[in-house]
């Protein structure tokens, strides 16, 4: 059914679908730079936390046999178990 301008308005439909595809990816966009700048601070968040706790750990013996017993514990990887013995983290045993 035509309009008042003499067409369909097929053409004002399309131009609005095509600025709905924008928006669309512009959000799309968005999302991937904050997930990709939160998962940089998490890991600068990790890094800054483990640097100051193996530091304390190397200052206080309890300390660091609190973290091996405790938080260390739950490293199931056997690659990773090995490293950390080898650094004096575990018993080689374990």
């Amino acid at each position: 059914m035509p309009n008042e301008n003499g067409n369909n308005g097929n053409a004002r439909l399309e131009l609005l679908l095509a600025k709905e595809k924008q928006v669309h990816e512009a959000l799309a966009a968005e999302r991937m730079k904050l997930a990709k700048r939160e998962k940089r601070l998490a890991e600068r968040e990790r890094s800054i936390i483990g640097a100051a706790v193996v530091k304390a750990a190397a200052a206080f013996p309890d300390f660091r046999l609190m973290i091996a017993q405790t938080a260390l514990a739950n490293v199931s990887d056997a690659s990773e178990r090995r490293f950390l013995a080898d650094r004096g983290w575990l018993e080689q045993g374990r």
